[in-house]
């Protein structure tokens, strides 16, 4: 137990530190790139909107109306990514997941763009897109699955050898990366078997970013409808709502194991994320639908009305948010504004609020040189800083994960002194470094713990 009420902790120690990169340092770099790949990932998300918009109203209308057709979808794309629940995705840390989704929807539809995109970028895309997303977010590399067939086709129908030794490899390799990501999964969750990790897995209740829930179930069936719409565009047609529809079968698939952990369906992790992925594969299409439509729409009326309407009901719907028009100091009761503003109004308060952040820099700190311990801040505000502590700190085995996901919610007293001592005596290779900042914590745990700093 340990006193952290001396320790510095400000970021510009660390960012300004001595020679040579401690996890702590990592953090600049990591957010900084994290920032970039996120970009870069919902990017590709709009330019999918794009060129989808673009190549879809070139059939139905004039290349003037179809270039058109792909700013409004971009643009669409890029107002939904800005201002709506993909920030919240950006807040919460899933980078790696925006970039397994990303790199999914990017590969697939580039490889089913038409016959011969299928024959030369799919070739390649393909088996390396999904050894990305397997190191990524495993679960997603199922949405390659039916881009690969329409490759695997391509690919037999004109040379037959080459196409079945395509298939063979990329299937054999497909399989065992799978089944070596879920040998490790098994073993971290300390050998339990696939029908006990799928339970544990339906177990976790909380730490998804929000999202509408009513339109990622919508989204699997929208982009099938969109694919059906297109059914004389092949191989398009085939592949184009493959991300969607799958990520929507892999949570139907997670299912089984929330309905045996008794967890509700709404509220577990791995359905929710499985449902975002769906909601993110099917943005692109339905903002180059939407397009599509307008522009369409502008063949068969006059521009002056074409222009009124679309203004009239971007207005409409902008100002819904507040954006436009007269608004309150105070939302009314159940009134917020779009997700996207405020992820960034709590990016602004994080900023500006250091407190958090130094506390988790100051337990890392006061228990550098106790590396076989499990760090624990007293005086934190709950779970998450305490993840972080302990992820800074070193790298932590199942048993300090399960030991810290575990501990009662803060303020923290008799009860988390209770759990500690629990926690000690069921894992006897446990040990924990409590790091308190005020006076009346350390008379508290020391009282109760019994215990000295071992240095």
């Amino acid at each position: 137990m340990l006193d952290a009420r001396e320790v510095p902790a400000a970021l510009a120690q660390y960012a300004a530190g001595a020679a040579g990169l401690t996890r702590v340092e990592l953090l600049f770099p990591y957010v900084q790139w994290n920032a970039i790949s996120f970009a870069l990932s919902v990017t590709a998300l709009a330019w999918i909107a794009s060129d989808f918009a673009g190549r879809w109203a070139a059939s139905v209308t004039s290349k003037r109306l179809a270039k058109a057709a792909t700013f409004l979808a971009a643009a669409g794309t890029g107002a939904w990514i800005l201002f709506g629940s993909p920030q919240l995705l950006f807040n919460a840390g899933f980078t790696n997941f925006t970039i397994a989704l990303a790199t999914v929807s990017t590969a697939s539809y580039l490889s089913i763009r038409s016959t011969h995109s299928a024959r030369t970028l799919g070739l390649f895309l393909i088996p390396l897109a999904a050894i990305a997303v397997i190191g990524l977010w495993t679960p997603l590399a199922i949405g390659l699955v039916p881009a690969g067939v329409i490759v695997a086709v391509s690919l037999i129908r004109w040379k037959l050898v080459m196409g079945i030794t395509w298939l063979v490899i990329n299937a054999v390799v497909g399989l065992l990366l799978a089944w070596q990501q879920l040998g490790d999964i098994l073993a971290a969750d300390d050998g339990s078997s696939a029908a006990e990790s799928a339970t544990s897995i339906g177990s976790v209740p909380t730490g998804m970013a929000p999202f509408n829930i009513g339109a990622a179930i919508a989204a699997p069936f929208v982009a099938a409808t969109i694919a059906v719409m297109l059914r004389r565009h092949r191989p398009l047609a085939f592949g184009i709502a493959g991300p969607a529809v799958f990520a929507g079968l892999l949570a139907v698939a997670f299912i089984p194991g929330t309905d045996e952990a008794g967890t509700s369906r709404i509220q577990s992790h791995y359905i929710l994320k499985a449902l975002d992925a769906t909601l993110l594969s099917a943005a692109p299409l339905i903002a180059a639908a939407i397009a599509v439509g307008l522009v369409y729409l502008v063949r068969y009326v006059s521009t002056v009305t074409a222009i009124a309407a679309i203004t009239g009901s971007a207005l409409v719907g902008i100002t819904g948010f507040g954006y436009v028009g007269s608004t309150p100091n105070e939302l009314s009761s159940g009134f917020t504004v779009a997700p996207g503003i405020e992820a960034g109004r709590e990016r602004a308060r994080a900023i500006q609020q250091t407190f958090v952040g130094d506390q988790i820099l100051g337990a890392v700190n006061a228990t550098e040189d106790l590396p076989e311990f499990t760090p624990m801040m007293w005086d934190g505000p709950g779970i998450l800083p305490n993840l972080w502590v302990v992820t800074l700190h070193n790298t932590f085995s199942a048993n300090q994960q399960t030991f810290i996901l575990s501990i009662p919610g803060p303020p923290y007293g008799q009860e988390a002194t209770a759990y500690i001592k629990q926690a000690l005596s069921i894992y006897p290779e446990l040990k924990v470094a409590v790091v308190w900042t005020s006076s009346a914590s350390e008379s508290f745990v020391k009282l109760r713990l019994v215990t000295v700093d071992p240095r």
